[in-house]
């Protein structure tokens, strides 16, 4: 379905990621900031009005549920009290207050924003309902939208109405943007194995353990279904609405880089916007795209093949 040289396009674009996804190189923060001004710019969003860095991607998170939540300091702390995790890092947590706090906008937040996710059940439920079927409103500024138009070229570059088989389909159908995703997938299976998201996997249980509210008792009932199958775990589910939103050099890579690709290999019209954001993946660690403004993580100081450590002394 490839010829050869859209496959060595493709090793191209792999080796690229593989390398971003391991490097340790501590980031140039003036080089990130503009890079990803310049991705905001070039989607035709708004440059964020603040940006926060953060040490580790346990601080970036919690910088980006105090800026998503417009959480006071105090909610902050009153927040992280509430979690047992915390406990385990008091001293990070701590520190990650104290830096958050000192880049928040003078006299930001609402004193009396929501810190318990589990407060309305009804909400959660709405939550659960949205993750299953694909209907959750976009968190994310940059990439989600991006990401919808790539496969909209796509798909009327080469034909088709979807990019993947599903159990109803006729295997015999013609699907031109299935069978071209189907033999682009298979070249990227280094950014989905263990060797490059074993330290994503291990960094997800050591943030759920340090920053998940505990569910108030058994949340079963809270999940949706039908025919096709039984909705995501409520506790992911409501973990992902405070925490989630992110853009990661691994985490993410798989998905991105399918498009990049796609964008050089089939090749699709121009989107100056896919470049933007590629430049700022390449500057910084795992980042949160927020509208009205942006978190930063700075790079681990040493990474193996499952452990981290950061300079504010978070580890996985």
């Amino acid at each position: 379905m490839l010829t050869d040289a859209q496959k060595a396009t493709v090793a191209e674009v792999v080796d690229r990621w593989l390398r971003t996804g391991a490097s340790v190189r501590r980031c140039d923060r003036g080089a990130a900031e503009a890079a990803v001004v310049a991705a905001y710019t070039a989607a035709g969003q708004p440059a964020p009005a603040f940006i926060v860095w953060m040490d580790s991607p346990y601080g970036g998170a919690l910088a980006a549920r105090a800026v998503r939540g417009r959480l006071t300091p105090d909610r902050l702390q009153a927040l992280l009290a509430a979690r047992p995790g915390t406990a385990e890092v008091a001293g990070i947590a701590a520190r990650a207050v104290a830096a958050i706090t000192a880049q928040l906008p003078p006299g930001w937040g609402d004193p009396d924003a929501t810190i318990d996710p589990w407060a309305d059940p009804d909400a959660v439920r709405s939550l659960v309902s949205d993750a299953y079927y694909g209907t959750a409103p976009q968190r994310e500024t940059l990439w989600h939208p991006l990401g919808r138009r790539l496969e909209s070229a796509l798909l009327a570059a080469l034909g088709g109405d979807r990019l993947s088989y599903d159990m109803w389909d006729d295997m015999d159908v013609e699907l031109p943007a299935a069978d071209y995703w189907e033999a682009l997938q298979a070249l990227l299976t280094e950014l989905r194995g263990e060797a490059f998201l074993g330290p994503i996997w291990q960094l997800a249980d050591r943030l759920s353990t340090h920053l998940s509210a505990p569910a108030p008792g058994d949340v079963t009932g809270l999940r949706v279904g039908d025919v096709i199958g039984t909705s995501p775990d409520p506790e992911g589910v409501v973990r992902w609405h405070e925490f989630g939103g992110y853009l990661d050099p691994r985490a993410t890579a798989s998905v991105i880089a399918a498009f990049e690709c796609a964008a050089r290999t089939v090749p699709l019209p121009g989107f100056p916007e896919l470049d933007a954001l590629l430049a700022a993946m390449d500057q910084v660690g795992r980042w949160w795209p927020l509208a009205g403004a942006a978190v930063l993580t700075d790079r681990p100081l040493r990474a193996d093949g499952r452990h981290a450590e950061y300079a504010d002394g978070y580890r996985t």
